[in-house]
């Protein structure tokens, strides 16, 4: 995430919310309006904010989440992204999962119930007729 603004805030607010079992990690990519500020981030109980300072974007951020998740020995990861489109009362339905073996498990907006908010036709035709079939 990079720069979301009040859109991370609420999330991470949701997120804390929940009570959930989890250690919540933001992987933030070099934001500056300081949405992730330090102060926030305690008061939400976030346990780490991991961020980037190399080049690349999304996919960079992913992996120096991963790593960091991987050598702490995490046996798990759930990834959210933290522009408030995914909703966080699903979490809870991942943990279980993970819990009960599923290596992998992801969300979808084309499954029934699922929305694309906001996302521009290009990306909708080629995530809808290419990437999901595949």
């Amino acid at each position: 995430m990079i720069n979301e603004g009040e859109r991370i805030r609420n999330q991470l607010r949701a997120i804390q919310d929940l009570r959930l079992p989890v250690d919540v990690v933001v992987a933030d990519g070099g934001s500056t309006d300081g949405s992730v500020d330090t102060a926030f981030l305690r008061d939400v109980d976030v346990n780490a904010l991991l961020i980037k300072r190399g080049s690349g974007r999304l996919s960079a951020q992913l992996r120096m989440a991963y790593a960091w998740a991987l050598a702490r020995g995490y046996e798990g990861i759930i990834t959210v992204d933290g522009n408030g489109k995914d909703g966080v009362e699903a979490i809870s339905r991942f943990i279980t999962a993970l819990d009960d073996g599923y290596d992998i498990i992801q969300g979808s907006r084309y499954k029934p119930g699922g929305e694309a908010v906001n996302t521009p036709f290009d990306r909708w035709i080629a995530g809808k007729f290419i990437h999901a079939p595949l």
